[in-house]
C-alpha cells in the first residue's frame, strides 16, 4: 500500500472537510491526546514542515529504506507512537480559532513551493518535497481517524 500525499488529487479538499467537522462531541478512539490538543497539535506539525526545527535527526528512523517504509508504505500504530520534541508547543486557543489556524497553516503549506519545504525532520532526517506531502496526509488523517472525523 502506498499512501498519497496532500497534494494528490482532492485529498486537500478531503482533509480540510473533515477538520471543519470536527468537534468536541467525537469520540477519541485511540492515545491519551484531548480535543483541545489535537489541533494545535497539528499546527505544531505543518510550522515545523514550512520553517524547520532545532531538533537534529536522530534514530534510525532517518535512514532512507525505514524513513520510506515508515512514510510511505506502513500502517502506523494507534496510540503507541510518543511524538517528537516540538509537537506540543502551542496552547489551545479554542475550537474554532485552533481549527482556522490548521486551516491557514494547511494552506501556506499547499501555497509553498515543494523546494521551500523544511529540509529535515527530527525523527525522519532528511526529506523530500513527496515526503513531506504524504507525511502531511497521514499525520493529518492519523489523528482525524483518532477522533472519528
Amino acid at each position: 500500500m502506498s499512501y498519497p500525499g496532500i497534494r494528490e488529487q482532492g485529498i486537500y479538499q478531503q482533509v480540510v472537510e473533515r477538520i471543519g467537522s470536527f468537534s468536541e462531541d467525537d469520540t477519541r478512539k485511540w492515545g491519551k491526546m484531548d480535543h483541545a490538543q489535537m489541533l494545535p497539535h497539528l499546527a505544531d506539525g505543518m510550522r515545523m514542515m514550512l520553517h524547520g526545527s532545532k531538533t537534529s535527526p536522530s534514530g534510525l528512523f532517518r535512514f532512507g529504506p525505514i524513513r520510506y517504509l515508515l512514510l510511505h508504505v506502513m500502517k502506523w500504530p494507534e496510540g503507541k507512537v510518543e511524538a517528537p520534541s516540538g509537537a506540543f508547543e502551542t496552547d489551545p486557543k479554542g475550537l474554532e480559532q485552533d481549527r482556522a489556524i490548521v486551516v491557514n497553516l494547511l494552506d501556506d503549506y499547499m501555497k509553498t513551493p515543494p523546494d521551500k519545504l523544511a529540509k529535515t525532520h527530527p525523527v525522519f532526517g532528511n526529506m523530500k518535497p513527496k515526503d513531506w506531502d504524504v507525511l502531511l496526509y497521514r499525520h493529518l488523517d492519523h489523528h482525524l481517524r483518532q477522533f472519528e472525523c
